[in-house]
């Protein structure tokens, strides 16, 4: 830190110019009387400040000068922020290493927010003075509450800064982490590393967005990103980031959807954060037992579909005196909790801006019960079926949660195509040997099947049966090793789920192939 303040100071007059040319700025819109000389002082002082914390308060007292003053106190607070974005401007403009321009950011970062708070206790101090004197009127009081929202508001935008700036280099070293991740050259014994330092930044990068969501909701600026997506794929992302964490407590986790034929407008990535919220809560809380999660209709008009989300566990319960508190910002059920205590008071507000609400049930030491409501409007229903004629056919075993063939189901279905669901491969081969099935264009087996036969199998006796014709075999897998090397009798294998964009993707392939063969016979 010693050289790189050494560094910097070598620079000191481009800061102190910019500096400058700030204050004056304020300085005169406030009308406040300042020699040349005078600001050029204080210039110099402040950019030593960053260096020197214990020089803080007293600058406070110098930059502030009339701080009594509404007008002063608010320009005052608008003028530190413009002084760290500056600051941190001219800083470019000097050869620093990535590390040397982060640490010095954190330092202007610390050096603005201790000023603020110190103007704070300052003002207050000069506050309770006036009041002992009885000096405040009720016009003056209201001048008060609005001066203290605008410092609110500034503060949460002080913290949205840093939150931003935070989050860019941690998505960079995430980023180089996952290639290091996928280097085969990498041992074992360094990957184990590799992945405690990725679930480390991940943990770390949930942190900052939680900050930021609360800075911008506080600050009124936080903003939905509407669009059209299928119910069961909120479910099916739910499904997937806990079904293991569960797994691993030994907890009964459970997870239904209403099937929904239709599209929904909404912020998808908000409400799957909403419901992530509460169900990690949850898990978290629950040592044995179950962790339920329903979503279902609640009512339902031409244009919009109101839902109902309830999250169920068996936990320790929230006590009594706790209660009142759950929904504010920074508030945590246990003290030795992990995290920041934002994510009630985000998920709650969040459902507020989708025309719903959060709330809750609960008995210490009986588990709790938290309903969430949302009001979507819902999709016209597309004109052209693009999958006009096709004919799937669903092998899945009964382990596999239901949604997870509904959403395919429903979207195709809406497209045009037919969908056949077998639970039993048994069954499936004795309909195509009878041709009740004379006809596939799709096969999708969804692991795990119950089948004490290999799905690859299935798929070979299948080939067989039906012979070549423009059948696709897919796989859904969440198998590492066949995610990395395909099964040869599968032409694609996906995690979690397909969605519609991936049929129609694979139906381009099939019309390019076709208009290929086309050529070849041309050519004939």
């Amino acid at each position: 830190m010693r050289e790189l303040r050494e560094k910097l100071l070598g620079y000191s007059y481009l800061f102190e110019e910019r500096i400058f040319s700030v204050l004056s700025e304020a300085v005169k819109e406030v009308g406040i009387s300042l020699s040349k000389t005078r600001l050029k002082e204080i210039s110099r002082e402040t950019f030593s400040g960053i260096f020197q914390p214990e020089k803080v308060p007293t600058l406070v007292y110098v930059h502030g000068i009339k701080l009594t003053s509404g007008t002063v106190f608010s320009k005052f607070v608008s003028t530190l922020l413009k002084l760290q974005r500056e600051i941190k401007e001219v800083s470019k403009q000097i050869h620093l290493s990535y590390f040397e321009r982060e640490m010095f950011f954190e330092k202007v970062d610390s050096f603005v927010e201790e000023l603020l708070l110190e103007t704070i206790a300052y003002r207050l101090s000069r506050l309770e003075q006036e009041i002992d004197r009885g000096r405040l009127s009720q016009n003056y009081i209201k001048k008060l509450v609005h001066d203290f929202r605008q410092l609110l508001l500034s503060q949460m935008i002080l913290l949205s800064n840093i939150s931003h700036e935070m989050r860019t280099p941690l998505n960079a070293l995430l980023g180089y982490l996952q290639i290091l991740k996928d280097d085969n050259e990498i041992s074992p014994e360094k990957k184990i590393y590799i992945e405690n330092a990725t679930v480390s930044g991940e943990v770390l990068l949930r942190l900052i967005n939680d900050v930021l969501d609360a800075a911008k909701i506080s600050a009124g600026q936080l903003e939905l990103y509407p669009q059209p997506f299928w119910l069961d794929s909120v479910a099916i992302s739910i499904w997937k980031t806990f079904k293991q964490l569960a797994a691993v407590k030994g907890l009964k986790f459970n997870i239904s959807s209403t099937p929904v034929p239709y599209m929904l407008l909404g912020d998808k990535e908000r409400i799957i954060q909403i419901i992530n919220n509460i169900v990690s809560n949850a898990v978290k809380f629950t040592e044995k037992g179950f962790v339920n999660v329903v979503i279902e209709k609640r009512k339902e008009t031409l244009e919009e579909l109101e839902l109902l989300i309830t999250v169920k566990d068996s936990g320790c319960g929230i006590p009594e005196e706790k209660k009142d508190e759950l929904f504010k910002p920074f508030k945590r059920l246990q003290r030795e909790q992990q995290g920041t205590g934002l994510g009630l008071f985000i998920s709650k507000n969040l459902a507020k801006r989708m025309g719903g609400d959060l709330w809750f049930e609960s008995k210490e030491g009986k588990g709790s019960a938290f309903y969430i409501s949302l009001r979507l409007p819902k999709v016209p229903l597309l004109q052209e079926q693009p999958l006009k004629g096709r004919r799937f056919v669903i092998l899945y075993g009964k382990d596999c949660p239901s949604f997870v063939c509904n959403v395919l189901e429903n979207q195709c279905t809406l497209l045009g195509a037919k969908i056949k669901r077998y639970m039993c491969a048994k069954r499936l081969m004795e309909d195509i040997l009878k041709n009740r099935i004379s006809k596939i264009d799709y096969f999708i087996v969804v692991e795990p099947i119950d089948d004490k036969i290999f799905p690859s199998s299935i798929v070979d006796v299948m080939r067989f049966i039906l012979g070549k014709g423009e059948c696709r075999y897919l796989l859904i897998s969440e198998d590492e090793n066949k995610k990395k090397k395909k099964p040869k009798v599968f032409d694609y294998v996906f995690s979690s789920y397909i969605s519609i964009e991936d049929i129609l993707d694979i139906e381009k392939e099939k019309e390019k192939e076709k208009e290929k063969e086309k050529e070849k016979e041309k050519e004939k």
